[in-house]
């Protein structure tokens, strides 16, 4: 590849769904994710920087995923999960989150219960799953 190969979007894309795909086959559990692409300041080659949760991650080689990584991309980092990774990441994003290409995916998590829902005598609606007509504030009769 060299030291002046510069990935697609497509090409890196494509890497990373293989690469959690694996994982979730090695692992045969789900793996939530956050990943942001991101341009080098001096030669402008995108790369990503991502986090990954699973269960059993933990004690699942980093070599293995290394080597994975090194065989379809060339030079890469996997670093243990440290506070300061989720910090770089969502600063990055926060430069300009409408221009920067992000994703993330809690697998594991179940998704929120469907709507309406009952707390106590009130139900709660989502306001999208409400009928159109039920965002009407006037009042029938005289009013300000």
């Amino acid at each position: 590849m060299g030291g002046s190969y510069k990935p697609s979007v497509h090409f890196v894309h494509k890497t990373f769904d293989q690469t959690v795909k694996r994982l979730e086959d090695k692992l045969a559990a789900p793996v939530d994710y956050f990943v942001a692409d991101q341009l080098g300041s001096a030669n402008q080659r995108l790369h990503q920087h991502f986090i990954l949760a699973a269960l059993g991650l933990d004690r699942y080689p980093r070599t293995d995923i290394w080597k994975f990584l090194f065989d379809k991309a060339g030079m890469n980092r996997i670093l243990r999960f440290e506070q300061g990774a989720a910090y770089y990441i969502g600063k990055y994003i926060g430069r300009d989150v409408s221009s920067c290409d992000w994703d993330y995916r809690l697998a594991s998590h179940p998704p929120v219960p469907p709507m309406p829902v009952l707390i106590g005598r009130t139900e709660i609606v989502r306001s999208v799953d409400m009928p159109k007509d039920e965002f009407k504030n006037t009042m029938k009769g005289w009013h300000r």
